[in-house]
């Protein structure tokens, strides 16, 4: 699993501002790697909407874990304006052929 977490982090940079003590601790069963589209996708709306993006499997399997294992457990969430909840809609739009969907953090990263 930390192998897997590893690639996770070069994949997507922001994940290397979290220590590695929270981490190496999360179960990454529920993310999506980004690759191709995906990973173009994802770091063009990061660019539009000026906060992280994290990529996750829209019909990934049901995580009956810890909670603390859970990325949201840790990084505060941003409250979108209309404009960006649409913007946000249309790339889910985009990605949800592929399985994909999206969850936005603020930025500058906010541990809670």
């Amino acid at each position: 699993m930390k192998e897997l977490l590893v690639e996770f982090r070069k994949a997507i940079p922001f994940l290397e501002q979290i220590s590695d003590e929270i981490f190496f601790k999360l179960d990454p069963s529920s993310f999506h790697l980004p690759e191709g589209e995906v990973k173009k996708l994802r770091e063009e709306l990061q660019e539009k909407l000026g906060h992280y993006v994290m990529t996750y499997k829209s019909e990934g399997e049901k995580f009956d874990g810890d909670f603390d294992t859970h990325l949201c457990a840790h990084l505060k969430s941003v409250k979108l304006t209309k404009g960006q909840k649409r913007l946000l809609g249309k790339y889910e739009g985009k990605l949800k052929p592929l399985d994909v969907s999206l969850c936005i953090y603020q930025k500058p990263l906010e541990l809670i």
